[in-house]
């Protein structure tokens, strides 16, 4: 009887989805659009395993049951879109962090910081810097990020990397 609610559940946000614009619908729910590289299938795959076993977050659940005035069927859509924003969420940090991991252990620069000075971008490294993106090591040719700033003879980039600790 759960799966085929969670399923009639699914089946109605899915239709509720088709009868708005995308952007209509994260606006109405103050929700951001799916993230790029996530796994949308196994994100409601995992929340549709939630709602069938009862093992919802209980927090956000009893919440959303309150926004929505009572009414269970707007509360199980309301839950599917924010327990999939979130799970969303994780895994992009998740890549992120990864992607993080192997550029420190070993010694090489983040490419996409690498290729930003490189190309004299300011505005991407800040933002990469800003994001936690540490600005050592070196690229595939051995010089540090400095390093190419000053080959480009590029005076701002080289006091943005100074002032997140470039050396």
């Amino acid at each position: 009887m759960i799966g085929l609610l969670t399923q009639r559940l699914l089946n109605r946000s899915a239709h509720l989805a088709q009868n708005q614009t995308k952007a209509a619908l994260y606006k109405n729910n103050n929700l951001n659009p799916p993230t790029a590289g996530v796994d949308e299938e196994s994100v409601y795959s995992k929340i549709a395993n939630e709602l069938e076993s009862g093992n919802t977050d209980k927090g956000l659940w009893t919440r959303l049951f309150a926004e929505s005035g009572g009414d269970e069927i707007l509360t199980k859509v309301l839950y599917i879109n924010r327990r999939a924003e979130c799970l969303m969420d994780e895994q992009t940090e998740s890549t992120k962090q990864s992607d993080i991991s192997h550029c420190e252990r070993s010694n090489l620069a983040d490419p996409a910081l690498v290729s930003a000075v490189w190309n004299g971008n300011w505005s991407i490294a800040n933002r990469l810097l800003r994001d936690g993106i540490k600005p050592s090591g070196t690229d595939q040719d051995g010089d540090s990020l400095l390093d190419l700033a000053r080959k480009r003879k590029d005076k701002p980039m080289i006091q943005l990397l100074e002032s997140y600790g470039a050396s």
